[in-house]
């Protein structure tokens, strides 16, 4: 008779343990069923030597209006079998828009070989229809967000001629577009989406906090990010005299100034601190295979509350970096991201375009893979 040992019961009891609080989690999504209603080129953003670049503007059934920036990668430049087939789904940080930083980050992607659909939030293109302005104003979420992503990549399957695939998924994600990822992630299951590797930077508010709690995190980290301002600027002067001639005007347009757009970005603020990114964490399939990086001058962050919610996740690199919140968009920051998404694709071109059996080694650089969190 076989005979079975306390240690492998502990483990069986242990993973059956966390699939039913994942399952639970996942459970209790709420529900947001949406769907695209039209696409429309709204401007061509021109062309480079390795990819191209479009922007359109999508309709959706609940009566958001929002732009999505294409990146689509050039075949005669990379080669057809060397241009990744799972697009990068990726979108805005808090207050800034399709320009500067955002522009320079889906250039770099596409740079690398990756189609990009990066969903911008709903801003200066919303409607001006006070009721639905009124009602976008008042219900926004990190979740509704995730389901616009997932309805954008059921319409171009349905009526877009891709040339990648629409149920397998890269997902990227700084700030507010991180913690939509990590909704995104926690959705896919609902829509037959695999999301097979992704890379979230600077979560924050992993739970509601209370009025004490976010007076204190408000007066502590102002300092830090005027400081964390000051060094992203710095940066930018410093690149600016290296060559990069245009780059502070470039990154100046990061933010968008448009009535509407504020209106939106102010109406952010409360989804932001809700604690929804921890509800959504706790979601995400427990085989969920990437990169979670925070920065260790980041108290919105509650390193605390996701250090333990990803402990159920083993596939997961966990990576605490220097900086307050803002440093995410350093070039130090982007710097590491773009390569790891480099590595992630060489990997990709060394295993017949696949990435079953990747691991953090494979695509960390040397510096991270030290500094992961065991």
């Amino acid at each position: 008779m076989k005979t079975v040992n306390a240690e492998s019961l502990d483990s069986v009891n242990f993973l059956a343990t966390h699939n039913a609080e994942q399952q639970a989690a996942f459970d209790a999504l709420p529900a947001y069923p949406v769907k695209v209603i039209k696409r429309e080129t709204y401007k061509d953003l021109g062309e480079t030597a390795y990819g191209r670049f479009t922007e359109e503007k999508v309709w959706f059934d609940d009566g958001a209006e929002r732009s999505v920036t294409r990146g689509e990668p050039k075949i005669n430049h990379f080669g057809g079998k060397t241009i990744s087939p799972y697009p990068i789904s990726d979108g805005d940080p808090w207050l800034t828009g399709p320009n500067g930083f955002n522009e320079e980050v889906i250039d770099r992607l596409v740079n690398l070989g990756y189609p990009v659909i990066w969903l911008h939030h709903q801003g200066r293109h919303a409607s001006w229809d006070i009721k639905t302005m009124a009602k976008f104003i008042a219900t926004k979420s990190v979740g509704k967000s995730a389901h616009h992503d997932h309805a954008l990549f059921n319409d171009l399957e349905a009526n877009g001629s891709v040339d990648f695939m629409t149920n397998k998924i890269i997902r990227g994600g700084f700030s507010r577009s991180a913690m939509s990822g990590e909704a995104f992630v926690a959705e896919a299951p609902r829509y037959d989406r695999t999301v097979l590797h992704s890379d979230l930077t600077a979560k924050c508010f992993a739970h509601m906090p209370n009025l004490f709690e976010l007076t204190k995190t408000i007066v502590e980290q102002l300092p830090k990010e005027t400081k964390g301002l000051v060094r992203l600027i710095g940066n930018l002067i410093c690149r600016e005299h290296s060559g990069e001639i245009g780059i502070l005007k470039k990154y100046a347009g990061t933010l968008d100034l448009h009535p509407m757009n504020l209106l939106h970005e102010l109406a952010w603020i409360k989804p932001l601190i809700s604690g929804d990114d921890g509800i959504y964490s706790r979601a995400i399939p427990l085989d969920t295979s990437g990169v979670r990086v925070f920065l260790n001058k980041d108290d919105m962050s509650h390193y605390t509350d996701h250090q333990l919610i990803h402990q159920k996740h083993p596939n997961l690199a966990i990576l605490v970096e220097p900086g307050c919140h803002l440093e995410g968009a350093h070039q130090i920051a982007v710097d590491n991201r773009i390569t790891r998404f480099s590595n992630v694709i060489n990997y990709m071109r060394s295993h017949d375009m696949n990435l079953l059996g990747m691991q953090p080694k494979d695509y960390l650089p040397k510096q991270e893979l030290l500094a992961v969190v065991a």
